[in-house]
């Protein structure tokens, strides 16, 4: 009901008042005013309730939406985060690759700490590593090549070239991976 619509009504009860006089028995003049007064003060204090209501449930409308709009921007944000540690991975693995070969066992194992502490900040960041062994999972896996090998059972990893990532349930990146044939000729 809107302001017009109070005050409508209040005249309307104004009258009904004066109609519902027995006759010879006038209303006093002073008290229907004093009521007519009181009942349009209750309108505009009811009015200015429910403009008051609606604008407490805008401001909050508006803090809700503030809300949305600021988790989609932290959610945008860590997932570029995420991206960052994930190509920070690869470059890390490529790195270990080239010790390795190398084989020197300090620098070997220097790496293997920062490989452990790359994959703990993902973990604090909800990523899980894709398996990189056992059976192929066309899934989770990108098989890259398929050899033979006696040693390790066919459709299962020989080897992972590149780490494969979840997030939130969800696949970030398959994992790359060499398949095994078995030992079939």
């Amino acid at each position: 009901m809107n302001r017009q619509e109070v005050l409508a009504r209040l005249d309307e009860i104004e009258a009904a008042i004066g109609r519902s006089t027995p006759a010879g028995n006038e209303p006093d003049e002073g008290a229907l005013s004093t009521l007519a007064e009181l009942l349009r003060k209750m309108g505009q204090g009811q009015f200015r309730a429910q403009h008051d209501t609606n604008a407490a449930l805008d401001a909050l409308k508006e803090v809700a939406n503030e809300q949305r709009r600021h988790n989609q921007h932290l959610m945008q944000r860590m997932e570029a985060d995420r991206l960052r540690v994930v190509e920070w991975m690869d470059a890390m693995d490529d790195v270990m690759a080239l010790a390795r070969r190398d084989g020197d066992p300090k620098l070997i194992r220097w790496f293997e700490r920062l490989e452990k502490r790359g994959l703990e900040t993902l973990g604090a960041m909800g990523v899980s590593e894709v398996p990189g062994e056992g059976p192929f999972d066309e899934a989770v896996h990108e098989a890259l090549e398929s050899i033979r090998d006696a040693a390790v059972p066919a459709h299962n990893i020989v080897e992972r070239v590149r780490r494969g990532y979840w997030a939130d349930g969800k696949l970030l990146r398959r994992a790359a991976v060499i398949v095994s044939q078995g030992d079939k000729q």
